[in-house]
């Protein structure tokens, strides 16, 4: 059917040229560009005729629905309804409010509402068809560190236009593997064809002992791994405000609550003697990266980890975000003009393309630690903040001052 179509559209279009050409005189190198010039026109016709509803009437149905004016002007204008975020050297979707959220409605399976990264409202079902919308195993795992900034790297992600995530943790491989491996994948947003699926529970990096190879057997020997880390006394100390925090609610597990003291030093000194760090607390113990990065790497090769120097995603988050894109193998969307820093929040927030700043929980205040307990808690992680330096071969903005 398509051949008959594209025959009859060259007899046409030869039978015009031939009237206004005369042949004698018309060397052949020149009718063989005239016919491939025809071929290909006939082709593009084709492709306009058998392709499926455009992203400009896709879009209204969009506001249709009542999904908000930040895609109307894309109806008043040809150039960003019909244009191709892949046919540039530089993505306009980075720096172009309308071309971000044309992108957003073309590559994701929700309905490109503020802000992005919640995912609020799933199209409907012969628009998820044709991205091949489906629930999916995660490709990519965000195993840690805890309060290292994990919660905020994966909203940041969540706005790339390739990128999904879902909104909570799963836990699904250190204490809820016994709900099956469907009810894992029920966890998982929608994600299209054209998107990479990032789950997200900052306790598998330390805990259980055989998340990894649980990790590697159940979703595949090519998962990507991304584990955050921070200095690790200002990641003790956070982690402790979370523990007193949820230890507010009655009903938390006793032995979670029974390691912890009136103070930060009484929690992670010993009492028998003081100028002892307590390693068996568990505390103190996950700051010690580089004794759980082997148990990794028994079953990940190097290049198949990826860390994060949280301390500088703190302070440059485009950056760091940059070297996560270049390792997940999407496309360059981060760029420093969208984030900001906000004085009064204490963090960075997102400026692009709407302000969003993330929940209210971030950028507590933390209690100051004793001069001496944060002296010697410096001096207890040193060598193992060195020994990671040393097997990453990166030198994270930390090491050598004064934490």
């Amino acid at each position: 059917m398509a051949w008959d179509k594209i025959l009859f559209l060259k007899d046409k279009a030869e039978e015009k040229l031939h009237r206004v050409l005369p042949r004698k005189g018309f060397r052949p190198s020149m009718w063989t560009l005239v016919y491939a010039g025809i071929f290909m026109c006939s082709l593009m016709i084709l492709r306009m005729i058998d392709s499926p509803p455009s992203d400009q009437s896709a879009s209204r149905r969009l506001l249709s629905e009542g999904s908000g004016s930040a895609l109307k002007s894309l109806l008043n204008d040809s150039h960003y309804v019909h244009g191709v975020s892949d046919d540039y050297a530089t993505w306009e979707v980075s720096y172009d409010a309308k071309r971000f959220m044309l992108e957003r409605w073309k590559t994701s399976c929700y309905y490109p509402l503020q802000p992005v990264y919640r995912l609020k409202k799933l199209k409907k079902p012969d628009d998820l068809r044709r991205a091949g919308c489906e629930k999916r195993l995660p490709q990519a795992i965000i195993a840690g560190v805890r309060k290292c900034g994990t919660g905020t790297l994966l909203k940041f992600l969540n706005f790339h236009p390739q990128l999904v995530g879902p909104q909570n943790e799963t836990h699904y491989f250190d204490s809820l593997k016994e709900h099956g491996l469907d009810w894992y994948k029920s966890q998982m947003p929608y994600s299209s064809r054209y998107q990479i699926t990032i789950e997200k529970t900052p306790t598998y990096f330390f805990r259980p002992f055989d998340a990894p190879k649980r990790i590697r057997e159940t979703l595949s020997p090519n998962v990507r791994i991304i584990v955050i880390v921070c200095e690790p006394v200002r990641r003790l100390v956070s982690d402790y405000v979370e523990f007193i925090n949820k230890t507010d609610n009655p009903t938390q597990d006793y032995m979670q609550r029974k390691t912890l003291a009136q103070t930060i030093e009484d929690t992670v000194f010993e009492k028998a003697r003081p100028d002892n760090v307590n390693m068996y607390n568990e505390l103190v113990d996950v700051g010690l990266y580089v004794k759980y990065l082997f148990r990794w790497l028994e079953f990940f090769p190097k290049n198949q980890i990826h860390f994060i120097d949280g301390d500088n995603f703190r302070e440059n988050p485009a950056v760091e975000l940059q070297k996560v894109e270049k390792f997940l193998g999407v496309r360059g969307y981060f760029r420093e003009e969208h984030f900001y820093y906000d004085h009064s929040k204490r963090y960075y927030c997102v400026a692009f393309p709407r302000i969003t700043c993330m929940p209210n929980s971030k950028g507590r205040e933390h209690p100051e630690l004793a001069d001496w307990a944060k002296k010697r808690l410096c001096e207890f992680y040193r060598p193992y903040d060195y020994a990671l330096s040393n097997i990453l071969r990166y030198n994270f903005t930390w090491l050598g001052k004064n934490c």
